[in-house]
């Protein structure tokens, strides 16, 4: 399991902290786009082990990210949502090993619904549960957040440049320069005025992030967990449970979303044009950080290269299906707002 960058040792690590010795050996599953997960079943029970990425947690302020998202779960499991946190095993629930920080969860038996599935039943669950989300008190973290919201700026003409020949990513990149420009100077004139309304938030409740036991849900990888403007969040929650991501939302879902988180208690503003704009930011930063990867800068090893090629890849799809889709997302946005 040991390659460059990742020193993953399951069996070493739950000797050492007591969860038993493997009944099997531990099975890669999957655990989003990050970081390397793994099941772990043993004499004491069946586990979730997370082995962060050596290159996210070099950063100065990963540590102290990780602490305020695991607050913020707790925080969130304390006032009724369904949120899951880490196992504190020895006081502790971030663990090292051989320089390898790992998180042990407990073995949730449910299953995310795939990307892009619409479902007007769970798109109405997720706009609740992100309204009493957005409604809880968070005051004890609130000198713990940066409150700053604003859209990083990356020269992407300049990051083409740097990629060795021809890859195809450097090619499509290069292509869409003029667009990403433009959507990253729109969005960061949004910013500006959202950013005087924010709450503390998951971030990234998209359908990997969920899963579902039967129909009740439970909300997983807290660690983008941070200050947001609700609209912005809900957007991009209504566009996750719609089905957007597949290319057409259907609109009796997007709407389902809405309606929920109005039922959950939450207030629609007036700031929608502004949260589309916005609403590219989380592509261009994933976008941004994938071109670091392709390049070498933010990877582990050539798999993760090879990992981030394929995502600035699908992120520029995924960016140009957005842009498709935002006329029709502003007409059930405005009707909405009538209905309220």
């Amino acid at each position: 399991m040991e390659s460059e960058g990742y020193r993953i040792d399951i069996n070493a690590l739950c000797c050492r902290l007591g969860l038993g010795r493997l009944l099997r050996p531990a099975v890669s599953v999957s655990g989003g786009l990050l970081h390397r997960c793994f099941r772990a079943e043993t004499e004491n029970g069946l586990y979730m082990v997370k082995a962060l990425n050596p290159q996210i947690m070099k950063r100065e302020a990963a540590m102290r990210n990780y602490i305020f998202a695991e607050n913020v779960t707790r925080q969130a499991q304390a006032g009724g949502l369904p949120a899951i946190s880490a196992e504190v095993i020895d006081g502790e629930w971030m663990h090292l090993l051989d320089g390898q920080y790992y998180m042990i969860f407990p073995w949730v038996g449910g299953a995310a619904v795939t990307v892009g599935t619409a479902d007007c039943g769970k798109a109405a669950c997720m706009g609740e549960l992100l309204a009493r989300l957005h409604g809880l008190d968070f005051a004890a973290l609130a000198e713990a957040v940066d409150w700053t919201f604003e859209v990083p700026l990356t020269d992407w003409a300049g990051q083409a440049a740097k990629a060795e020949g021809s890859p195809e990513w450097k090619k499509a990149l290069e292509e869409y320069v003029p667009v990403l420009a433009a959507m990253q100077d729109a969005a960061a004139k949004a910013a500006v005025l959202l950013a005087r309304d924010m709450v503390i938030s998951h971030r990234d409740l998209d359908q990997k992030n969920v899963l579902w036991c039967k129909d009740e849900p439970m909300l997983i990888d807290w660690e983008s967990a941070g200050a947001v403007p609700p609209m912005v969040e809900l957007l991009e929650v209504a566009r996750y449970w719609s089905g957007a991501d597949a290319g057409t939302p259907e609109a009796e879902a997007f709407r389902a979303c809405i309606r929920g988180y109005i039922r959950g208690g939450g207030v629609l503003t007036e700031s929608w044009e502004e949260a589309i704009s916005v609403g590219y930011a989380g592509k261009l930063g994933w976008l941004a950080y994938n071109v670091n990867r392709a390049l070498g800068v933010e990877a582990s090893d050539e798999s993760e290269r090879v990992l981030g090629m394929a995502q600035v890849m699908g992120t520029l799809r995924a960016i140009e299906v957005q842009k498709r889709q935002e006329p029709l997302i502003r007409a059930w946005l405005n009707e909405a707002k009538e209905e309220v």
